[in-house]
């Protein structure tokens, strides 16, 4: 591909959650208790790294399932049973993420 529609910066969308992908993970309890069949409590925003690792490996534990990684191995099934549109509105980072990848989405759609 030529020029700047091929390069580099054009295929990426930026996942920067603020404060931490854990959270995420925490933040719909119903797509939550889809994927590991029970509910979550969704954590408060205060950035601290250590505490999100260790409520979703908590969260993870309580469903009676050892999170292996930490609970990463999880997520792509939780993702897929998320309310985006209400996370979007909810949480401003998640809401930033989606936001980018629509961008990027129309941007290649249009190209």
């Amino acid at each position: 591909m030529h020029g700047a529609a091929g390069s580099i910066q054009h295929a990426v969308a930026y996942a920067i959650p603020d404060p931490h992908v854990e959270r995420w993970l925490l933040l719909d309890s119903a797509a939550f208790k889809k994927a590991l069949g029970q509910a979550c409590t969704a954590p408060d925003l205060k950035c601290n790294r250590d505490r999100y690792k260790k409520l979703l490996i908590d969260a993870i534990r309580e469903t009676g399932t050892s999170p292996l990684l930490g609970g990463m191995e999880h997520a792509r099934e939780i993702v897929r049973y998320m309310d985006l549109d209400r996370l979007r509105k909810s949480d401003k980072s998640f809401g930033a993420l989606l936001e980018e990848l629509h961008a990027r989405f129309r941007r290649w759609a249009s190209a």
